[in-house]
């Protein structure tokens, strides 16, 4: 059984044996603690990890949204640019009207 079997008042002898018997559950304790710990620190590891990861993941993220705006605003100006050059040849063909101009001498 793991509770410690004593009855009390301890002779010499039984106290000496319970000391040791509580020593090792201490040493136990204290071994599950120490396991618990490393667990602990992997786990915090793997968060700052993954935490990392998230952060490179939405900083790629905002890049792509930049980069797909900037590519927007490219379009834009070409499209500007062709109707704009479009509205100047145009203008540019038009036949404007003779005026013709009498000269009374």
């Amino acid at each position: 059984s793991s509770g410690i079997n004593a009855e009390w008042p301890l002779r010499p002898g039984q106290k000496n044996q319970t000391v040791e018997e509580l020593q090792k559950k201490i040493d136990t304790f204290q071994g599950q603690i120490g396991k618990l710990k490393e667990k602990i620190h992997a786990v915090n590891e793997d968060n700052i990890e993954l935490s990392n990861k998230a952060q490179s993941h939405e900083r790629k993220v905002l890049e792509a949204d930049l980069h797909s705006k900037n590519l927007m605003d490219l379009v834009s100006k070409k499209d500007e640019a062709v109707e704009s050059h479009q509205v100047e040849y145009k203008n540019s063909t038009t036949i404007l009207p003779v005026l013709e101009v009498s000269v009374i001498s």
